[in-house]
Formats: C-alpha cells, sequence, structure tokens
C-alpha cells in the first residue's frame, strides 16, 4: 500500500470530525483536535434552517486545531463536519 501524503493510521487516512450549532454571531469556531491549515473538510447541515442556509454557509478559515464558519446570524442551524488535516 503506498500512502502519499495525509494522516494514516494503521494504513486509514484519518477523518476528523465535529458537530455545529450556530450562534447568532455572523460565524462561529469549531475546535477540530490535529486540523492544518492545509486540511480539508465537508460541512454537512442536519436540520432544515442549516439546509435552508447552506448556500450562504461556508468554510471561511482553517487552522491549526481550528476552523472557522461563516453563516447567516442566526442560531440553532447544525452541521456535521468531516475534516482531513492533510
Amino acid at each position: 500500500m503506498n500512502l502519499t501524503g495525509g494522516y494514516y493510521l494503521n494504513g486509514a487516512r484519518v477523518v476528523i470530525s465535529a458537530s455545529l450549532r450556530t450562534t447568532s454571531a455572523s460565524s462561529d469556531a469549531v475546535a477540530l483536535d490535529g486540523m492544518t491549515s492545509a486540511g480539508h473538510c465537508n460541512l454537512v447541515p442536519t436540520n432544515s434552517s442549516a439546509a435552508s442556509s447552506l448556500t450562504s454557509t461556508y468554510i471561511s478559515g482553517k487552522s491549526a486545531n481550528e476552523i472557522t464558519v461563516a453563516h447567516a446570524p442566526t442560531s440553532g442551524m447544525t452541521f456535521d463536519i468531516l475534516c482531513t488535516p492533510n
């Protein structure tokens, strides 16, 4: 097995996961232990308000152990987040 790039454990790429419940601010920071600025993430809505705001919701920043999600200033939207730290 040729493994290049990313983080692996026993031959499998490591995926970091988290859940987000938004605040009424226009962005929220999400702690992701092991995340890097070079990582890649998916953001998946898990309730109807999150789904209806998905086109204006995005990951606006990535840094060590954290991402920032920009969104409409609406509290209570929920998302699942999956990242690979690369």
